[in-house]
């Protein structure tokens, strides 16, 4: 998971024009690793998370640091996906379409995730000059689900990743 999502050694994800990965784990393993690796993840099912002002922070600080942004919807991901979608229409005024353009990559177009920081509360390190290219770049939208049958719409607008744990020895013969 490392090499294919997190380093996308392959070009995949990147070279994706308008997806970003949909992770399928039904052992709920890949959150475990995600959520101790150097991400900002968000619980869909914690209200601390799913606070307008604190996802906003967090999104913009894996945007500014190059981060994956690790979007967790555990089982339930069609309703804790209307959840997203609410949290979004209430992050800033300035940007009622986030979630659309956060979903299909056009957040990163033009700059347009400056309308998520707030200058004076943010920091100077939240500053334009401070937003640069390489780090852009490594900036990956993650969802998460252990739904092996995940909604419609993830599966229509993201690039699905089934995670399949490696079974024991005897499971892979079959005498």
């Amino acid at each position: 998971m490392d090499d294919i999502v997190l380093r996308d050694l392959s070009g995949a994800i990147k070279n994706s024009t308008e997806k970003w990965p949909l992770i399928i784990d039904q052992n709920e393993l890949a959150a475990t690793f995600l959520r101790y690796r150097d991400t900002n993840y968000m619980n869909c099912l914690d209200a601390q998370s799913m606070k307008p002002d604190r996802f906003r922070l967090a999104l913009v600080g894996a945007i500014r640091y190059g981060k994956p942004f690790v979007v967790d919807l555990m089982k339930y991901d069609q309703e804790l996906l209307e959840s997203v979608r609410t949290v979004c229409g209430q992050v800033t005024p300035r940007y009622p379409e986030l979630f659309d353009e956060l979903a299909n990559k056009r957040i990163l177009l033009d700059d347009h995730f400056m309308r998520l920081v707030e200058p004076g509360k943010d920091g100077k390190e939240y500053e334009a000059q401070y937003f640069n290219k390489s780090r852009l770049d490594h900036f990956k939208l993650l969802f998460v689900t252990s739904n092996p049958y995940p909604c419609k719409w993830l599966l229509q607008n993201t690039l699905p990743i089934k995670i399949v744990s490696a079974g024991k020895a005897d499971d892979l013969y079959d005498f």
